[in-house]
């Protein structure tokens, strides 16, 4: 059934979440041990703000990322006011004692005057450094600002109007034209309707939740614009991988099918039943992807733009498994809600999270968090459409990917494996790099972070893998017997003509119960080429004195052996020029570099045995 199918003959007008004055739905939550804990530091970060100033936005930090090409130091202030209006708001509403009211007019009043609501970095086709747009571009945090706003107003408008019936209005205005209204525009002015990425539920989530507000006295004009938004809901489940798997990465997972999840309740909250909402098949695969991509605790698969320790939003995938009675999802969420209590540090994202995420934290999360035992046993899953591949079996982690050099946040990384031991990451993939103004440029792949120089995949005499989606593996298998499994992978497609390969094929062997791992890569060409490859491991890499190299990450312990006899390797500690990546991996970083003399064919075997 499409979307727009599910729709009621008449829209319901339901709001997300209980108004602040609505005090027996708050007291409610308030048993909650984890909601207790959340809002005594909501309280105290609003406490604070109350005495300081609202941060300044000005037009030289707008300005840096045509200048310079920085774009965190506006991003760092612009997402700031919004987070700090966040945690004033659920203080009010958990303490309705109206101490914190003036200082969320503040923050309303300097956001609604902001020249934009769009990132610098997501101004399109404008050549100045400063924006003046005749249709206010909506972008994925307009569109989010947009609905904060309109939460807000469902939260505490009664409040608000108390104070200025002027701001309420305001407010609305601002809301319409910059979010709104250029939705409405025909033809569609903005790519993401196409579907194509992360873009199009996370805009279309934000964009129903400040409509549903905004547009609740305008039934028609809601329904219209809801039918278009469902259209563009269907591009993308049209376009998303038939497998289920997010080939963005765990990190884009959180606003894409996470975020899909906020869409869809909207929904029912206008009056869609529930059970035809979720009907789609494609839901279920795409929604536990998530728990697959799960490496073992805190840690995700750190492919594509992705992050590798991250706490997800347990509030969607716990709405989700409801919805889809996807045990597996629950069992997923109960398990790392655990995790969270034993590792407070998880709970720093909690904060940063939108207003409409954490009031579905507060709201939608079981009141006691429910005790699941850990799977013991082996599994191993693979995703044939985008061709992933992730295994565990207690103490050991695998992921591996093929594909080709396209997806949405791609790194030239075909071939490209992970492994961890002990629970901890030992062979890293070093996952998104810093955004700046190159990272969704041209200039992209002059970074070793998502060019195939920074991952465990073979280059050819200085040249590496390209970008395009005619870049794609080639004969693809995979074999596996719950035990151990075979991933073998033809990369030749992936690399420059002028290397005039033959073939180059991966195999990747992995005997969980024995925490093996044997790479081999075989290769020919029609010229003279030498061959590199480098490893990238977390904490230390050294030799043994025996011909082994000894891979150290505290518990993870592995002994490497370099099986081909014309193949050399050093090893050597490797600090990322990349902000990000060295806060990432604090442990340390080393470098194992393979090289092969210059041949027209050659292997290089190599083998990882867990100590």
């Amino acid at each position: 059934m499409r979307l727009s199918e599910c729709l009621p003959e008449a829209l319901c007008s339901r709001p997300a979440f209980p108004a602040a004055s609505q005090a027996q739905n708050w007291e409610k939550v308030a048993g909650s041990k984890r909601n207790r804990y959340l809002f005594e530091r909501l309280l105290q970060a609003a406490e604070a703000a109350l005495t300081a100033e609202v941060p300044t936005l000005p037009a030289s930090l707008f300005m840096e990322y045509t200048r310079n090409g920085n774009r965190n130091r506006f991003e760092q202030c612009y997402f700031r006011r919004r987070r700090q209006l966040t945690r004033l708001v659920l203080a009010e509403c958990w303490e309705r004692k109206g101490r914190f009211l003036d200082k969320i007019i503040d923050y309303l009043w300097d956001i609604a005057a902001e020249p934009t609501w769009c990132l610098p970095a997501h101004i399109r086709g404008h050549h100045d450094a400063l924006p003046n747009e005749e249709i206010p571009t909506v972008d994925l945090f307009a569109a989010e600002t947009g609905m904060t706003l309109a939460q807000v107003l469902e939260l505490l408008g009664e409040q608000l109007t108390q104070q200025s019936q002027c701001l309420i209005e305001v407010l609305q205005s601002r809301i319409l034209e910059r979010v709104i209204a250029p939705a409405e525009i025909t033809p569609f002015p903005f790519w993401w309707g196409e579907g194509r990425n992360n873009w199009t539920p996370w805009c279309c989530t934000n964009i129903l939740g400040a409509a549903r507000v905004v547009l609740a006295t305008e039934p028609d004009r809601l329904r219209t614009l809801l039918l278009r938004l469902c259209q563009f809901g269907e591009n993308y489940l049209d376009k998303y991988p038939t497998d289920g798997a997010c080939n963005e990465g765990p990190t884009y997972w959180t606003v894409s099918p996470g975020i899909m999840t906020a869409f869809l309740e909207q929904l029912v909250l206008l009056g869609a039943e529930a059970d035809k909402v979720y009907a789609d098949a494609r839901l279920r695969p795409m929604a536990e992807f998530i728990v697959d991509a799960n490496l073992g605790g805190a840690w995700f698969v750190s492919f594509s733009d992705s992050s590798g320790k991250m706490l997800p939003p347990l509030q969607f995938c716990q709405r989700l498994g409801e919805r889809l009675q996807s045990q597996k999802l629950l069992s997923f969420t109960a398990r790392q809600l655990a995790l969270l209590e034993e590792e407070p540090a998880g709970w720093e994202t909690v904060f940063d999270w939108p207003l409409f995420n954490l009031l579905a934290w507060i709201f939608w999360l079981p009141e006691e968090t429910p005790r699941v035992e850990e799977a013991a046993e082996s599994k191993v899953v693979y995703y044939p459409v985008t061709e992933l591949v992730f295994a565990q079996a207690p103490g050991l982690a695998f992921a591996a990917k093929g594909g080709h050099n396209r997806e949405s946040h791609n790194h030239n990384d075909l071939g490209q494996f992970i492994l961890m031991l002990a629970g901890e990451p030992l062979i890293v993939d070093l996952g998104s790099p810093e955004y700046s103004r190159d990272t969704f440029s041209a200039n992209r792949f002059n970074s070793i972070i998502t060019n195939s120089f920074g991952h465990n995949v073979p280059s050819f005499s200085g040249l590496g893998q390209c970008y395009g989606r005619e870049f794609a593996t080639r004969a693809v298998e995979f074999q596996e017997d719950g035990s151990s499994l075979r991933f073998t992978l033809d990369l030749v497609g992936a690399y420059p003509a002028e290397l005039e390969l033959k073939y180059c094929r991966r195999t990747l062997q992995l005997d969980l119960a024995a925490k093996h791992l044997l790479v081999e890569d075989d290769w020919a060409s029609t010229r003279e080429l030498t061959m590199q490859l480098p490893l990238f491991s977390a904490g230390s890499a050294s030799r043994d004195g025996q011909g082994k190299i000894l891979l150290h990450n505290g518990p993870a312990r592995a002994t490497l052996t370099l099986l081909s006899k014309n193949a050399n390797c050093q090893c050597e500690p490797f600090v990322p020029e990349d902000l990000a990546v060295q806060k990432r991996w604090q442990c340390g970083l080393s470098r194992t570099e393979f090289t092969l003399a210059a041949a027209t064919a050659g292997t290089l075997r190599w083998e990882i045995q867990a100590l």
